[in-house]
């Protein structure tokens, strides 16, 4: 009886359009899909920035005093170099809000004044802040004339980030800034009359291993090129994840019973084989009795 039962009912599925549903869906759709490439491309950009770095830094090291002017800053990104001359222990900054091993501090930032009368930005490396805000870390400095070595870097700023403290640099040294702009740097000791020349466009970040470093962990890329892709996978698995619900909010499925389909005209399930069976064996009967 229950068999009987269960096998006379059916299943249909039908749309049921809901196109308001449908169009916020495809935006969110697309906007899904194309953060997912913008991942991908990223992960790219990453891998070759990485490779462009490897190879800048497997080439040998070359002094500052034979630098061409006239190279551009791609010629020099992230090549080793090395310079003698004397750090300036009286103006530096104190690039705020950079963290080490957990613990809060700054990027000490000075100038480098070469045995050739030129002058280099140069990144030390990091200081723990002390407890208190208006008390400022205590740097040391070599007192005579060093040789240092590192790779000149580009700077790039984040234009969301106010760099306090740069429009009133002179005269209050060392200067917290929130990030260095090579121009303000610059008005800063021309103010000072410590230059009367432009500075190079690029900072030189000292190798860990410099003897006038101070801690540092240098990082190429905040964010490497396999989480980018990680990402990406996570925004094409939302966008799956988005049609299969638009297809599931936007079909209908019901049950039919077997009145139900008699009502619609339909060949109940399951109706064909007992007919089937019947006429067989009326055929035989027939045979039988002839």
């Amino acid at each position: 009886m229950s068999a009987s039962s269960g096998s006379s009912e059916k299943f249909s599925v039908t749309p049921r359009w809901n196109w308001k549903l449908i169009s916020v869906g495809l935006v969110l759709l697309a906007i899904l899909i194309r953060l997912g490439f913008w991942q991908l491309d990223r992960a790219e950009e990453k891998r070759q920035l990485l490779s462009f770095i490897e190879h800048q830094q497997s080439l040998p090291a070359i002094s500052f005093a034979a630098v061409d002017s006239t190279e551009n800053g791609e010629q020099l990104a992230y090549r080793q170099m090395q310079m003698r001359g004397e750090f300036d222990s009286s103006h530096y900054w104190l690039v705020d809000n950079k963290v080490f091993r957990g613990k809060v501090g700054y990027e000490v930032v000075a100038p480098f004044f070469t045995s050739d009368g030129e002058a280099v930005l140069v990144n030390r490396g990091w200081v723990a802040a002390p407890p208190h805000r208006e008390v400022y870390p205590d740097v040391s400095f070599p007192e005579s004339e060093v040789e240092i070595r590192g790779r000149f870097i580009p700077v790039s700023n984040n234009k969301m980030v106010r760099n306090l403290g740069s429009s009133a640099m002179a005269g209050q040294w060392p200067i917290r800034i929130q990030q260095l702009a090579i121009s303000d740097a610059q008005q800063a000791l021309q103010s000072e009359s410590l230059i009367n020349h432009s500075l190079p466009p690029e900072i030189l970040q000292l190798s860990p291993n410099d003897p006038s470093a101070l801690e540092m962990v240098w990082r190429d890329v905040n964010v490497s090129a396999s989480k980018h892709q990680g990402y990406a996978v996570q925004w094409f698995s939302m966008a799956v994840v988005l049609v299969i619900a638009l297809i599931v909010a936007n079909v209908r499925v019901h049950k039919k019973s077997l009145s139900q389909q008699m009502i619609d005209g339909e060949q109940p399930s399951g109706a064909d084989e007992p007919q089937s069976n019947n006429n067989k064996k009326l055929g035989i009967a027939q045979k039988g009795s002839a």
